[in-house]
């Protein structure tokens, strides 16, 4: 039997928005807890609501957000004398040294890792943003730390990161020489592998995104769900949008092009403003197009709960091949109709639909065609109550099952706590 090992996870945001990185982690989590776990997480609280001692047995730490929120709130109230909190709070005198990357909340999670992370066994720095993987290098030398590249680091290539300045060649191999362990998916490690990042290679675990799980409805009430009229086929895209890398045009003049036809399309979701035009906003985020309905951000609960009330899931690819939406296997695992849209030739999710009984890939490099207008039509009806069955999707996609890469952490974590020990 496995003794019980105390694990630490760091990264930004406790819960969020329907963030697939921050589901990602959460699921790794619980899993690592029914199995015997015993699981922190630091981050950030976004809410009063997620501001709660444990969330699916997990503990949540938010000693160093909060102290670093009250030092934010002291310099509001004292205003053009904020410099007064240096007194006040005697601890914010480190907020001096801040940059773009050393926010407050990057400067006490620092302190509280210095003065409590020999309280765990293992530590486990997921790489969304980047600075988590920083602050685990410093400590490194006290416990053993994994990196979760969940995102590329150096490989990214300035493709618009938060913290792009810290995304360097030289941070990444810098941090990744004192790392006991990196688990990344194997796209991510192809780019890896082709850079000097690759001198690490040896400590790489590669490990699907965990997105392969039942769907089982909660029957909770959405308005969204709500609101469907029943005498047309609901498309659903519920994800993120970007202008650079995820950008929807394409598939707003698909829908377009079907605006005689019984289909609606539904966006659920955060859109990052930046690199839209004023015009795509007000023009498709106001909802002036009849078919296309933008809701916005949702609960997380909701998000998942709304995939199965889709008749048809639309997925579209990143432009960059160095990763991959890890929506397309939560899409696959409830078994509907996908319909995936290509942004470049070497897209990631190809492998993956190849192998899906009931998808159909569009590749935006070919124009719309009224060819293509009457396939799509035709995929959507024939398909608006057809499903793949749980137990077929778990045999072709196994690897990415929750227990599965549930059981390569534990294998991980095991390994780099024994390394460790034995220096």
């Amino acid at each position: 039997m496995m003794i019980s090992k105390k694990v630490l996870i760091l990264q930004e945001d406790l819960f969020a928005i329907p963030d697939a990185n921050c589901k990602l982690i959460f699921r790794i989590a619980s899993q690592l807890c029914s199995i015997g776990y015993d699981v922190s997480m630091l981050g950030v609280a976004r809410t009063d609501e997620e501001h709660i001692d444990d969330y699916n047995g997990i503990h949540l730490i938010h000693e160093p957000a909060d102290r670093a929120k009250a030092a934010r709130r002291l310099s509001e109230r004292l205003g053009r004398f904020k410099q007064l909190r240096y007194l006040l709070m005697p601890r914010t005198i480190g907020y001096r040294l801040q940059n773009k990357n050393y926010t407050p909340f990057y400067l006490e999670t620092r302190r509280w890792l210095q003065h409590h992370v020999n309280e765990y066994d293992v530590l486990i720095a997921c790489c969304s943003p980047y600075f988590t993987l920083s602050l685990a290098a410093e400590v490194a030398n006290k416990i053993p730390v994994i990196y979760y590249k969940i995102d590329p680091v150096a490989s990214w290539e300035g493709n618009g990161c938060r913290d792009e300045l810290l995304a360097t060649i030289e941070n990444e191999i810098a941090w990744d020489n004192v790392a006991s362990r990196i688990i990344t998916t194997d796209v991510i490690f192809r780019y890896y592998n082709q850079l000097p990042t690759r001198v690490n290679a040896h400590k790489v675990v590669l490990a699907n995104y965990p997105n392969i799980y039942e769907h089982r409805s909660t029957e909770m009430i959405s308005p969204i769900v709500s609101s469907l009229d029943p005498a047309k086929v609901h498309l659903f895209f519920v994800g993120k949008l970007y202008a650079d890398i995820r950008h929807p045009q394409y598939l707003f003049d698909l829908m377009e092009h079907l605006q005689d036809k019984p289909l609606e399309l539904h966006i659920v979701g955060p859109l990052d403003k930046r690199g839209f035009s004023d015009a795509f906003l007000n023009k498709y985020v106001a909802n002036q197009v009849p078919n296309i309905i933008f809701h916005g951000a949702v609960s997380p609960q909701e998000a998942d709960e709304l995939l199965l009330h889709a008749n048809v899931l639309v997925h579209i690819g990143n432009a960059v091949d160095n990763c991959m939406p890890s929506k397309i296997l939560d899409y696959i695992s409830t078994g509907k109709p996908i319909l995936n849209i290509c942004k470049i030739p070497t897209c990631p999710t190809l492998p993956l639909m190849k192998r899906y009984p009931i998808g159909m890939t569009l590749d935006e490099a070919e124009s719309i065609t009224p060819q293509t207008v009457n396939q799509v039509y035709d995929f959507c009806m024939s398909n608006k109550e057809a499903a793949v069955p749980y137990s077929n999707i778990e045999q072709l996609y196994f690897d990415s099952t929750l227990e599965y890469v549930g059981n390569q952490f534990a294998e991980t974590i095991q390994d780099a706590i024994n390394e460790f020990n034995t220096k």
